[in-house]
């Protein structure tokens, strides 16, 4: 089955945040779908975990929580930064940087 790109982005930006099973699911089916996804997708992807990682802690969130939740970002991260061309980490980690 093919799915739309659009929706490989929404999924994940759907995932990012939420403490359930969609998360593991989420980052599971972006490790398969990596190398077709094209370039610009790809970037977004990236460039949302990297967002999302890099963000300051809601007011009253509890630490422990967090980590447990951003776990299975930050391993796909880690997956990604081995995966993704030094052109694309470097554009994500700039954007990421630029939107402090």
């Amino acid at each position: 089955m093919t799915v739309p790109d659009w929706v490989i982005v929404s999924a994940v930006r759907y995932a990012l945040g939420r403490r359930s099973y969609i998360v593991s699911d989420t980052t599971e089916l972006i490790m398969r779908v990596w190398r077709d996804l094209p370039t610009q997708e790809r970037g977004v992807v990236l460039r949302d975990i990297l967002e999302h990682l890099n963000r300051k802690p809601w007011p009253n969130e509890d630490a422990e929580l967090r980590e447990a939740g951003d776990r299975p970002w930050r391993i796909l991260a880690d997956w990604l930064r081995k995966s993704a061309s030094p052109d694309e980490i470097a554009h994500a980690e700039m954007w990421v940087a630029w939107a402090r």
